[in-house]
C-alpha cells in the first residue's frame, strides 16, 4: 500500500484520458504509432477507470495514519506525574 503511487495515479490519468494525439516511438527496431493516452497507459501500467479507487487507497492511508497518530500520542506520552 504505497500512497504515492495511488495519488499519482489518480492526479496524472485524467490528463491523459481525451488525448488521442498520435505520436511515434521507438520500441527495439521497429518504430510503433500509438496514441499519447495508450502509451501512457501501457507504459505506466495505470488505467483510466481507478480514480476513485485510488482516491479511497489515498484516503485509507491518511486515516490509518492519523489513527495511529492517535493512538501513539495518548499512549505513548512520557508526560506522566
Amino acid at each position: 500500500m504505497l500512497p504515492g503511487s495511488h495519488l499519482f495515479e489518480a492526479i496524472i490519468m485524467p490528463q491523459f484520458k481525451h488525448n488521442t494525439k498520435m505520436m511515434t516511438y521507438v520500441d527495439g527496431t521497429q518504430e510503433v504509432t500509438v496514441s499519447v493516452k495508450a502509451y501512457v497507459s501501457s507504459y505506466l501500467g495505470w488505467g483510466y477507470g481507478g480514480y476513485w479507487r485510488s482516491m479511497g487507497w489515498a484516503l485509507l492511508f491518511v486515516a490509518v495514519l492519523q489513527i495511529i497518530t492517535f493512538f501513539a500520542i495518548t499512549f505513548l506520552t512520557f508526560m506522566k506525574r
